[in-house]
């Protein structure tokens, strides 16, 4: 064979070798477009998902809310035996002193029964006391203890922390943000259990609209 003509094979094999690359490298594209778009389906589908997607407002609600308070369970509740409504009732009598329980069950929304049950346990050991108001003898504000006052400030300083990593995921712009959204609902929320379910933070259970809802 002539050298030209050894050329000219040479030049033919460099071609199909090209021409295989540039197919194996059009493949390789393909396929990982394909696992891509596999990926972000089955991402699609995952559980959290579809529940962000179907009932996300409900979902994000109370995810937040649930994880938030974890850390009382796992640090507060074994150290220093409180529950998460002891909590809440021990740090707003630590900021709003002279609440009775009533008061405390309309600043949180809690059940009744939960927080009565709460104050007998926390009067038991001493955590808080119950006096009468001398400006109205029916009224019978909730103070802490001495004795509560410890456990607060021993408790408060690890939740604190939790809390403030909680936060700083947003920025001082987006927190301001959050915390008007939040008090917006936190209003509608009122508002409907007052409309629909009156009494049930307040006191009484007559209900004007609650058998429209059933209906």
């Amino acid at each position: 064979m002539t050298a030209l003509g050894l050329q000219a094979v040479t030049d033919g094999d460099n071609c199909q070798s090209f021409e295989l690359l540039r197919e194996f490298a059009l493949l390789t594209k393909k396929s990982k477009s394909l696992t891509k778009k596999s990926k972000l389906l089955a991402k699609d589908r995952a559980p959290a998902a579809i529940l962000r997607k179907e009932i996300g407002f409900m979902w994000r609600i109370h995810v937040m809310s649930y994880l938030m308070v974890r850390p009382v369970s796992i640090n507060i509740t074994p150290v220093h035996g409180l529950t998460l409504v002891d909590w809440r009732i021990m740090i707003t009598l630590a900021r709003v002193p002279d609440l009775t329980a009533q008061e405390i069950i309309e600043l949180w929304g809690l059940e009744k029964m939960a927080v009565s049950r709460s104050v007998r346990q926390l009067q038991k050991r001493g955590l808080v006391r119950r006096i009468r108001d001398k400006a109205d003898s029916r009224r019978h504000p909730l103070h802490l203890t001495a004795k509560g006052l410890e456990v607060y400030h021993a408790a408060w300083p690890r939740a604190e922390e939790h809390y403030q990593l909680f936060m700083s995921s947003l920025t001082a712009q987006e927190l301001k943000q959050f915390n008007k959204i939040a008090d917006k609902l936190v209003t509608r929320a009122r508002e409907i259990i007052d409309e629909y379910y009156p009494g049930a933070i307040s006191g009484s259970n007559r209900s004007k609209k609650v058998q429209s809802l059933k209906e």
